[in-house]
């Protein structure tokens, strides 16, 4: 595999066991064993949206530690644009202790400079 994202329309190949991708600028068969991932970008700007919120509370009656936990993902899809952004956070609560928070976020956005392919890196 050589580490190129296809971006277009599918079709079955001339041959058995290939795929077309159909751009603006052509078709390019390929190997199906040579295809890692197919990806859905839907055609509405809600329907690009994916994501998540997760909460949870424990409790520990031994130690009486309070735990509070959320975590929250979002992503956004288009032919060439994606962004994503993660957050997560942990609050605990123990008396005779002092109030512990961790919280992270995370933010990342790519754009494709080509509107039929792309090269991501790949280890061999």
């Amino acid at each position: 595999m050589d580490g190129l994202l296809h971006f277009g329309s599918l079709r079955p190949g001339a041959t058995e066991g290939a795929l077309e991708v159909v751009s603006v600028l052509g078709a390019v068969a390929l190997p199906l064993r040579e295809v890692a991932r197919i990806q859905l970008v839907k055609a509405g700007f809600w329907q690009r949206i994916d994501g998540s919120i997760d909460l949870g509370l424990g409790y520990t009656s031994a130690t009486e530690l309070l735990q509070f936990n959320g975590n929250a993902q979002f992503r956004y899809r288009r032919p060439r644009f994606e962004a994503s952004a993660e957050g997560d956070s942990v609050v605990t609560r123990q008396p005779d202790a002092e109030d512990t928070q961790r919280w992270s976020v995370t933010a990342v956005s790519s754009i494709r400079t080509s509107p039929t392919t792309s090269r991501i890196p790949t280890s061999r």
